[in-house]
């Protein structure tokens, strides 16, 4: 699956039911985009502490890699919410960004 396909997939399945998902989380713990800015942060500091656990040989690649999903998708779902709350297209974001980069980097990929 190419890369665009790809997006349009996660947008049909993410970012139309993002709204619904957002206002059920609201509902429970009504945060503001400083609370997304925070819960983002910790999952990053999350995933840099596996990494540390990774390099110091207290933990396996492989026994972390069921953890990093679950922190990834964490991650995932907090960006996409907060860019909600921001009023913000998170795959204009992402495409931009990319598209900036490859050109950048002289690479042919353009999404």
């Amino acid at each position: 699956m190419d890369m665009v396909n790809m997006m349009n997939m996660i947008k049909r399945i993410v970012w139309d039911r993002q709204e619904s998902f957002k206002n059920k989380l609201d509902m429970t713990c009504n945060w503001d985009y400083q609370d997304y800015i925070i819960a983002i942060n910790s999952k990053l500091g999350a995933i840099n502490d596996m990494v540390k656990m990774i390099n110091l040989d207290k933990i396996s690649f492989y026994d972390a890699n069921n953890k990093f999903k679950d922190l990834f998708g964490d991650l995932f779902i907090y960006l996409f919410i907060m860019c909600n709350v921001l009023n913000m297209e998170p795959f204009e974001i992402l495409q931009n960004s990319f598209n900036k980069k490859s050109k950048e980097i002289n690479c042919d990929v353009i999404l």
